[in-house]
């Protein structure tokens, strides 16, 4: 377990302070799993589909384009998904999101299967998008603030990590279908593929705790300390003061920030705008490329390999596909070390 249990001085104590003191250990891993289900889901959606698009061409006898448009068309959700998940997550708590994009991903995966028109199935992919913008942002939101600072990069390098699980896992499955990747059984594959939603649908339900402090902004710092003291006690860290002291002046127990809506439009302009302006547009940019490029990458592989590097790895381009996944392990674990051990600007 890492972490400090020095107590911080002023007039006031808030749960990013107590989180501090906690430190990282079993507890944020457990949520690491939980929520980073979304993104071992994602690993098998995205390289699952993009490696049935051959067969759902050959049975539906559609055109390149609107093969193209069933990939697409999941980020465009994934898109919308992204805008409303803010609003949700401030508003319900980033615990709702979390749990409401499992099953989303999952019934429409198994809906997928079920498709008999190419326009059915452009808008059940559509809606698996959906589901992953809804919870992945809330479960970004849900890692950082159960997280000490230093430890947050971490989180993001094992959601990494677990899309990579995701992709082998599909690599499992064509494998057991057809190596060959030439004569897929799509419906059954995308069945297949929903398993990862619906075991972290039920998972989460079950065990994801809210944020503290989402429950600190909302007024309720009964329920922050108690996730608090549920985190420290899975840490190990008994001796840590749970107990959040209001700044002076608010000891009504009334939300200790603006609305949502307020507090949102408040972020976004302070981001946006004077000096943090140009940092945020680089980091965009710098989003903008690392998606481009390593999507497309996801998209195209299971679709090229089978036609061009069918004599490399004994013939089998899902051995191929399966070398290229397991070889983002070792990558993420050395980009997740120099996140923690190296300044940010360093590492980008």
């Amino acid at each position: 377990m890492f972490g400090s249990s020095a107590r911080r001085g002023g007039g006031s104590r808030t749960v990013a302070d107590v989180v501090e003191d906690i430190g990282y250990g079993p507890s944020q891993l457990r949520t690491n799993i939980l929520v980073n289900g979304s993104w071992l889901a994602d690993g098998a959606e995205i390289f699952m589909i993009s490696a049935t698009t051959s067969a759902i061409a050959k049975e539906w006898d559609v055109s390149g384009i609107s093969i193209g448009l069933i990939t697409s068309v999941v980020y465009t959700g994934t898109f919308l998904g992204n805008l409303i998940s803010g609003i949700l997550g401030d508003s319900w708590g980033r615990r709702i999101p979390v749990v409401i994009c499992f099953p989303v991903i999952c019934l429409c995966t198994i809906a997928s299967s079920l498709a008999q028109e190419f326009w059915q199935l452009l808008i059940l992919r559509f809606l698996v998008g959906f589901g992953f913008g809804v919870g992945q942002p809330s479960a970004v939101a849900l890692l950082m603030e159960v997280s000490p600072a230093k430890w947050r990069c971490l989180n993001q390098g094992l959601a990494q990590i677990a899309f990579a699980i995701g992709e082998l896992y599909c690599c499992m499955l064509l494998w057991l279908d057809d190596p060959s990747l030439e004569n897929l059984r799509w419906r059954k594959l995308l069945v297949s593929a929903a398993g990862p939603a619906l075991l972290f649908a039920l998972l989460s339900w079950a065990f994801l705790g809210e944020s503290p402090a989402h429950l600190e902004s909302k007024g309720d710092l009964v329920g922050a300390e108690d996730v608090l003291d549920k985190m420290r006690r899975s840490n190990g860290q008994y001796h840590v003061d749970v107990s959040i002291e209001l700044p002076r002046g608010n000891h009504s127990g009334a939300p200790t920030s603006k609305s949502p809506e307020t507090a949102g439009g408040l972020q976004l302009h302070t981001i946006c705008s004077g000096r943090l302006g140009m940092t945020t547009a680089t980091l965009c940019f710098i989003c903008f490329c690392y998606n481009l490029s390593v999507y497309g990458a996801f998209n195209a592989f299971p679709s090229l390999v089978p036609k061009l590097m069918t004599p490399i790895a004994g013939g089998s381009p899902v051995v191929a596909l399966a070398s290229g996944a397991l070889l983002e392990i070792p990558c993420d674990l050395i980009g997740l070390w120099a996140g923690v051990c190296l300044p940010r600007k360093v590492v980008l």
